[in-house]
């Protein structure tokens, strides 16, 4: 089973620490955690930590500044269900759009997210950055069609 929750106190905020440790390994990631005014969420598989992510208002963008899942955990859609979770904060904020600095080896999975590419290339903690957008719209719903999608307006 899945499962995942948004963390705020300190047992939380320090899983979600470890968790960024182990799947960052200080690449592609600055030196503040936690950002005081993130949004952390850690997401289970089975029972056991699987990844970690966060947002938070960047230049008043709603921003998705982390997300990562451990290795043995890749590629079986967790990564979606994290950025769902993470989503849902934004709805909580009544905002539109995401928005995320892609790096070469995030790109395929922000694409395959619906995120599409606004703005250029840079480079930032040696690592060359896409800025992306999503539309929470275009974020489809896993329910059925008929069921009620928070994501649209």
């Amino acid at each position: 089973m899945i499962t995942g929750r948004c963390v705020k106190d300190k047992e939380g905020l320090e899983l979600a620490g470890r968790l960024r440790d182990e799947i960052f390994q200080g690449r592609y990631v600055t030196e503040v955690f936690p950002y005081p005014d993130a949004q952390y969420a850690v997401l289970w598989a089975e029972g056991l930590p699987a990844g970690m992510g966060a947002v938070r208002f960047v230049d008043c963008r709603f921003t998705l500044i982390e997300i990562g899942i451990l290795e043995p955990y890749r590629l079986q859609r967790y990564g979606d269900f994290l950025l769902r979770l993470l989503a849902d904060r934004g709805v909580d904020a009544h905002v539109k759009r995401i928005w995320a600095d892609a790096t070469e080896s995030s790109l395929d999975f922000f694409r395959a997210s619906h995120f599409v590419p606004e703005g250029d290339m840079y480079e930032s903690l040696g690592q060359m950055r896409t800025p992306m957008a999503l539309e929470l719209k275009e974020l489809g719903c896993a329910c059925g069609r008929d069921r009620f999608n928070p994501y649209r307006s």
